[in-house]
């Protein structure tokens, strides 16, 4: 897994190094702030068979002429209830990293973009098991797991599109590679991680849509020619 990261972060800058990555937005480009927010949860739900609520928003930003730097929170519940246990947990993630614009541009006003990218994600949540009825030789008795707080860190490598629609008004999709790097020890392991993902190996893949708008500057202007 760490190796296929790195040659995808050589990938990265090599490519970028080749569309001049790092240079400043051309003459008459706007920069901008584009929020997007995900309104796909109760797809989740279903496809998971638990009943969950939450959101996701993420931002970005062209720092540089086809360079993006992106950040995002959010927060996530998930609930099963069962005739043998119950099952809850929530929390919240954050996320930052960068994506690359990979299409060329058709005019210093065009903003649609189709890009891979690389984030850093941190969750926190708790979670609890109640109601769980175990049936063995001996018989069958009852348990549960009190509330535990857990912490769980991941890499995502990222591919996307966002396309302009009307102006200022994005709709697009990010899918994600995601591979957990980190998850705290506890009596029980979470169902759920919020901002990765159900929890049952270190890889998961996921599958975002968003729509967003975007606060647009002044475009940057040419500089005056000096009359002498």
């Amino acid at each position: 897994m760490q190796r296929f990261i790195i040659n995808f972060i050589f990938a990265m800058v090599a490519f970028g190094a080749n569309a001049q990555l790092f240079q400043p937005l051309e003459q008459g480009r706007s920069p901008f702030v584009r929020i997007s927010i995900d309104p796909t949860v109760p797809v989740k739900t279903f496809l998971q068979k638990a009943n969950m609520t939450g959101f996701e928003l993420t931002v970005d930003s062209e720092i540089k002429q086809n360079l993006f730097a992106v950040g995002g929170f959010g927060m996530g519940t998930c609930n099963i209830s069962q005739s043998t246990y119950s099952y809850s947990n929530a929390g919240t993630f954050a996320k930052i990293g960068a994506d690359l614009n990979l299409t060329q541009y058709k005019n210093p006003q065009d903003r649609d973009i189709f890009f891979i990218g690389l984030r850093y994600g941190f969750a926190v949540l708790s979670h609890e098991a109640q109601d769980i009825v175990l049936e063995n030789e001996w018989g069958v008795y009852n348990t549960s797991v009190p509330r535990e707080g857990r912490t769980a860190s991941w890499l995502e490598l990222a591919m996307g599109v966002r396309a302009e629609m009307a102006k200022n008004v994005f709709i697009g999709w990010t899918g994600a590679a995601k591979f957990r790097t980190h998850l705290s020890e506890g009596e029980m392991r979470p169902y759920n991680v919020p901002g990765f993902g159900k929890n049952d190996n270190s890889f998961t893949f996921d599958l975002n849509f968003f729509i967003s708008y975007a606060i647009t500057m002044k475009p940057k202007k040419a500089p005056l020619n000096n009359i002498e």
